[in-house]
């Protein structure tokens, strides 16, 4: 039974690592449809911005960052994308 409902608090943000392709694309695309906004790292720039435009074509919030976890530094960054930093409804703890 595939889920089609938004979410009802549309104001959460869900960072999601291997969001370019396989079980992580299918993931972000069954997040956007409930409404999360998305904040999505891959180390393979091109099928990242594919998914990225695609789900923002949908209408969804998504912002991408091209890291490899394995890099601290690089995972930082991702951490710090805009709808990912801190704003009064959304905290953040470091890594």
């Amino acid at each position: 039974m595939a889920v089609e409902t938004k979410h009802t608090a549309p104001s959460q943000v869900v960072l999601l690592t291997g969001a370019a392709q396989g079980i992580g694309r299918a993931t972000a695309r069954a997040l956007a449809r409930l409404g999360f906004r998305l904040g999505l790292v891959d180390r393979d720039r091109e099928p990242l911005r594919s998914v990225e435009g695609e789900l923002s074509a949908r209408g969804s919030s998504v912002h991408s960052e091209v890291a490899d976890v394995r890099d601290g530094d690089a995972l930082r960054a991702a951490v710090a994308l805009p709808i990912i930093a801190p704003t009064p409804n959304n905290t953040s703890s470091s890594l």
